[in-house]
């Protein structure tokens, strides 16, 4: 009988052992996806902050571009306003030289 509880004690040692071993394995396999899933996590959080510099140089164009735009606009009525003027102007003289012939 006791030859038999010490085989069964064994067996536990034994069978705790490798589920120690297992243990010991999932472990460092975890250990390992965590290490993989951190270095990508890193790499997308550098390449977010690429993107976010990117997306601030395009905004800062855009408003360049708006602004010139909105220059180029302003210069094109203020030409366009001045030559309505110059015509009114004109059209003036020339209904007072037509209403002098006329008299």
């Amino acid at each position: 009988l006791l030859g038999a509880e010490a085989e069964v004690a064994e067996a536990r040692r034994a069978g705790g052992t490798a589920a120690a071993r297992a243990q010991k394995s999932a472990n460092e396999a975890g250990d390992a996806a965590t290490a993989a899933l951190r270095g990508e996590l890193a790499q997308l959080r550098r390449e977010h902050a690429r993107q976010i510099v990117h997306v601030r140089q395009v905004e800062r164009q855009l408003a360049q571009v708006q602004d010139r735009v909105e220059k180029e606009d302003r210069q094109a009525l203020s030409a366009l306003e001045e030559r309505l003027h110059e015509s009114d102007g004109s059209l003036r003289v020339m209904r007072k030289e037509r209403n002098a012939l006329l008299a």
